[in-house]
């Protein structure tokens, strides 16, 4: 991340508003189980003991607290440069700097599957741009985060141009320290967390 920062740490903050609908398309299990048990432990609060009530509201928080977490990763995840690594299996390759501090020197590339069948609107091709939010997980009195956690944007927005305008607020050099990680390692790498130092 560079040294200027949002308030949430944000080199290059997402900013783009979450579509729930679009979200739900593509992660409907707790958007839907949470719900469903808050509202079946409202039932059965009228026939049984009021102990429900408390489920039924753990239930609820769980739901709200979900959503929060998906929208803030939307809003105020950091944008990184991320690459399509591969078509077969499709494969997303997103770029980090791990550093806590203003000094960069953890860098570190997350290869994860790519669940759509399209970017931006444009059929799957090796090298193109993916827009990604990221949540960073560990201690900031740490000498860099333990991993990060990524948003593809695209499953929670259709809005074709935020994204890419998203895209374009990307920083060269994090492109070029992408680029360069994925040709040393000749665009093959496996699911998981690399770091590069």
């Amino acid at each position: 991340m560079s040294a200027i920062a949002s308030e949430y740490g944000a080199s290059t903050p997402a900013n783009i508003p979450l579509e729930t609908a679009s979200w739900m398309k593509h992660h409907p299990l707790w958007p839907v189980l949470y719900p469903l048990l808050a509202g079946t432990c409202l039932l059965l609060m009228l026939w049984g003991p009021s102990g429900f009530l408390w489920l039924a509201l753990l239930f609820a928080f769980l739901t709200f607290r979900y959503w929060g977490k998906v929208r803030h990763g939307f809003q105020h995840g950091n944008a990184n440069p991320a690459r399509l690594m591969s078509v077969r299996p499709p494969l997303v390759a997103v770029w980090s700097d791990l550093t806590t501090s203003e000094e960069r020197g953890h860098p570190a590339i997350k290869v994860l599957p790519y669940p759509l069948k399209t970017v931006l609107g444009q059929p799957l091709q090796v090298g193109q741009a993916v827009p990604t939010a990221s949540i960073y997980q560990g201690s900031e009195d740490a000498e860099a985060w333990k991993d990060f956690t990524v948003y593809l944007l695209e499953e929670g927005s259709a809005d074709h141009a935020a994204l890419g305008e998203m895209l374009g607020r990307i920083p060269p050099e994090e492109w070029a320290e992408l680029d360069g990680a994925l040709e040393a390692a000749g665009w093959q790498m496996k699911p998981g967390l690399h770091r590069l130092s």
